[in-house]
């Protein structure tokens, strides 16, 4: 009788290799899980960001350059000339010696003043203190109106009469010293005629007409004590 050995089963190294593929099948969807999650949280992360900055409001930072704008144009006009008064005026005067009679060393002139003053606003002096602008709305502090200048015509300003004492000649600074006070005496004259408040009311006129044609449809004038 012969005997025959027993022959090895195939069965255990197919089981190793089906298990082998589990494992690898395992890892891959396992990867691939982690990735997935790992992308659906970056992805959340994001738009959960994006929703953040879209709801919170941005910073935003407004340069308003109008009100350098409206000084620079009020302060261009500088000695802004609102008003001019034409003034003549009679101005008398005498040299007389103390205790001696005028119709022996006097000296009488009736001099006949005629010259102009002009009044205004010095815009020069506005500063960003002065000035307010919101929306079309600008609201300005003006100082008040001055007289600029007042100047004696002397080709229109004459001695209308001269009288010396018996013993006595004209004195050749008293016209001199009336043409001095003349000036001073029709600038006061044109003060007292109102002067100031025509300067006053034209330079409003002309503020608002320059406001106006900047666009502000709105244009509050105030005073400076």
């Amino acid at each position: 009788m012969s005997s025959s050995s027993p022959s090895l089963s195939p069965e255990p190294a197919r089981n190793r290799g089906f298990v082998r593929w589990i494992f690898i099948l395992l890892a891959m969807v396992l990867a691939i899980t982690v990735f997935l999650i790992v992308g659906s949280c970056l992805y959340v992360r994001t738009e959960v960001s994006n929703l953040a900055k879209g709801l919170v409001p941005r910073e935003t930072v407004v340069i308003d350059t109008r009100q350098d704008e409206v000084i620079k144009s009020i302060q261009q006009l500088s000695r802004l000339e609102t008003a001019k008064y034409t003034v003549e005026k009679v101005i008398g005067a005498s040299k007389t010696r103390k205790y001696i009679p005028s119709a022996l060393l006097g000296d009488k002139i009736l001099f006949i003043a005629h010259g102009e003053v002009v009044a205004g606003v010095d815009l020069s002096k506005i500063s960003e203190k002065d000035i307010r602008v919101q929306g079309d709305r600008v609201e300005l502090t003006l100082p008040q109106p001055q007289v600029f200048y007042s100047r004696l015509d002397n080709e229109k300003s004459y001695v209308y009469e001269r009288s010396t004492g018996l013993f006595s000649k004209p004195d050749k600074d008293l016209e001199s010293k009336v043409r001095a006070t003349a000036e001073d005496q029709i600038r006061q004259a044109a003060v007292e005629d109102g002067l100031l408040e025509d300067a006053k009311q034209n330079a409003e006129q002309s503020i608002r007409s320059l406001m106006t044609s900047m666009g502000y449809s709105q244009v509050q004038i105030s005073w400076k004590e």
